[in-house]
């Protein structure tokens, strides 16, 4: 693996991170009770940074569907660049 590649890893794996911190904070905070019982499991790269799978347990899903804009705002807010990465929801 060369170097560069490798810190390309290390920033994605960075980057995941910080939404998953970002977003737990968020569903932490939420007024809706629902929203609340969400537990992220992972965040990770789907296929690159640009697009990020959420894995997360618990809660109704109709209430993730709904507030999968707002959570997309608090990861953006999480992190440190320009462009969001869209976010891909497993819920198990």
């Amino acid at each position: 693996m060369s170097r560069r590649s490798s810190a390309q890893g290390r920033k994605t794996l960075q980057l995941c991170r910080q939404v998953q911190e970002g977003l737990e904070l968020a569903l932490a905070g939420a007024s809706n009770p629902d929203l609340q019982s969400f537990y992220i499991l992972a965040v990770e790269p789907a296929p690159d940074a640009s697009h990020l799978r959420v894995v997360v347990s618990g809660g109704a899903p109709s209430s993730l569907e709904a507030a999968k804009p707002w959570l997309r705002d608090e990861a953006a807010a999480a992190i440190s660049r320009k462009r969001a990465p869209f976010l891909d929801w497993v819920i198990l």
